[in-house]
């Protein structure tokens, strides 16, 4: 069968299809394909918001995770007839696509295929820190800390302690410097959890009282944000 010899070996099925009813049949079939060759897949709907929800109801049967959806647009077929790229078209997808690609990395690292997860997540940084570049945005900026965090716990989980410090380190030294530009409760609890996680990896080594330096740090950070009278009960919750 032609789709097989070029799948196998691969590291990861990126799968699109289409809602209308031929769209679920091929859809069903690709899927089996990397189901029988053992391989990872994510789905991305294409002219999504036609046809019916049967792919969402196929998806969720069968755990298959759809990491973005492109609705139907006359631009993005104006602009792909001219001999433009979806880019091209809408710069501000390229978000989205670094979003797919740490989904990807995410799915890969949970079937503990770190060197592929790996890769994916750098490919997301960067996309991100060309995006940052070009414009600052917050918003870019929390993908990056998001990005980053995931790459320094899957080189902490394949025991590279020493990459992974330098990450953390990099990611308390700016995330310390928003909290003093924009004390916000968001700000204040990424860093406690990049502390916590940071906690780990003096425990991995068996130096466990640098271990709990980070984490005295964090519970710190999490115990005067308990105390404060205005607190958000939502951003509360969410440190329970």
């Amino acid at each position: 069968c032609p789709p097989v010899e070029p799948a196998r070996g691969a590291d990861f099925g990126l799968l699109v299809t289409e809602p209308p009813p031929f769209g679920l049949h091929d859809l069903r079939q690709a899927y089996q394909l990397t189901m029988e060759l053992n391989i990872p897949a994510g789905l991305i709907v294409n002219r999504d918001g036609i046809g019916n929800f049967d792919i969402d109801a196929f998806c969720q049967e069968v755990g298959l995770p759809i990491l973005m959806r492109r609705p139907l647009e006359k631009e993005i077929g104006q602009g792909i007839a001219q001999g433009k790229t979806l880019l091209d078209i809408h710069p501000e997808y390229a978000i989205s696509l670094a979003r797919v690609l740490g989904q990807k990395g995410q799915i890969q690292l949970c079937l503990v295929d770190s060197p592929g997860a790996l890769k994916s997540l750098d490919a997301a940084i960067a996309i991100v820190t060309g995006l940052l570049q070009k414009a600052p945005d917050n918003n870019y900026a929390e993908e990056l800390i998001r990005f980053l965090t995931a790459k320094a716990n899957t080189l902490a989980f394949m025991r590279n302690y020493s990459d992974a410090s330098r990450i953390y380190d990099r990611l308390i030294m700016n995330l310390k410097k928003d909290v003093q530009e924009r004390p916000s409760p968001q700000a204040k609890i990424k860093l406690a959890q990049v502390y916590t996680n940071r906690g780990y990896i003096p425990t991995a080594l068996t130096q466990k009282p640098s271990s709990i330096d980070y984490y005295d740090l964090a519970i710190g950070i999490l115990e005067d944000l308990l105390d404060e009278e205005d607190f958000d009960p939502v951003v509360q919750s969410l440190i329970i």
